[in-house]
């Protein structure tokens, strides 16, 4: 009808893709026409883009907390009987499961009970779960040690050196094993490593078996001379002078 305005057209992004492509005009109208076709280009397949979905937080470990809580009461009761306290944990791992924490607490509450081949077994479990448990390694050799199985725990050691920090005590056992079969080499190198991390060397006043070997031919002048260096000549007469 005349005298009304055509309606003006509606506009969406899926009417300008199906819109006809039409030649541009020419001259400016041309060059504002090309530009704005690039632009589209550029623009509109952003429209179509899936929405980015944040990754969801990782769910939490309850069976870490929980093998943790179990793991704390067994060191608690352990205080007061490290036996119960061994059969507390061995319930609570039929309960629920091979928990690395509550095992490993429950192989310390064997050992300190004196069940000595029980902790061995639990300490073999926890290792083979993860092979660089550092205090289910350590613990594992001091019980070979006192079990007969110097090669064991030297193995158990050997493995130790690979996880660094190393702790003093690891050097000590080692050098303890090397004066045990007599490699006086071995023996000064392990000693001077645990010097460089920590060892004190008054620490060896408490220990019969160190003082025994100042009279060894073989180890004594190595653990002289250590001592004379490192030590003071104090440590030295006090070591002499206390009975084996």
């Amino acid at each position: 009808m005349m005298g009304e305005p055509a309606a003006a057209p509606r506009w969406s992004r899926f009417a300008v893709l199906s819109a006809p492509l039409r030649s541009p005009p020419a001259g400016t109208d041309r060059l504002r026409a090309v530009l704005a076709l690039r632009l589209a280009a550029l623009v509109l397949p952003a429209l179509f883009l899936p929405a980015r979905v944040e990754a969801a937080p990782p769910a939490p470990d309850y069976g870490e907390e929980l093998g943790a809580r179990l793991a704390a009461e067994v060191e608690r009761r352990s205080e007061q009987d490290p036996a119960a306290a061994a059969a507390w944990g061995e319930r609570a791992l039929r309960r629920v499961g091979a928990l690395g924490a509550l095992r490993y607490a429950t192989a310390l509450a064997h050992n300190r009970a004196g069940d000595r081949d029980e902790a061995l077994r639990l300490y073999d479990a926890v290792i083979a779960e993860d092979p660089e448990h550092r205090g289910a390694l350590y613990d594992r050799a001091e019980l070979r040690l006192l079990m007969g199985d110097p090669a064991g725990a030297e193995a158990d050691l050997a493995r130790l050196l690979r996880l660094p920090p190393v702790h003093w005590t690891t050097h000590f056992r080692l050098a303890q094993l090397a004066a045990g079969r007599g490699d006086a080499l071995a023996f000064e190198a392990a000693l001077m490593d645990a010097l460089r991390v920590g060892f004190e060397l008054r620490t060896l006043a408490l220990d019969p078996v160190w003082r025994g070997w100042l009279d060894d031919p073989t180890l004594g002048p190595v653990l002289t001379r250590i001592i004379t260096v490192y030590g003071s000549e104090g440590l030295l007469l006090q070591l002499r002078s206390s009975p084996q």
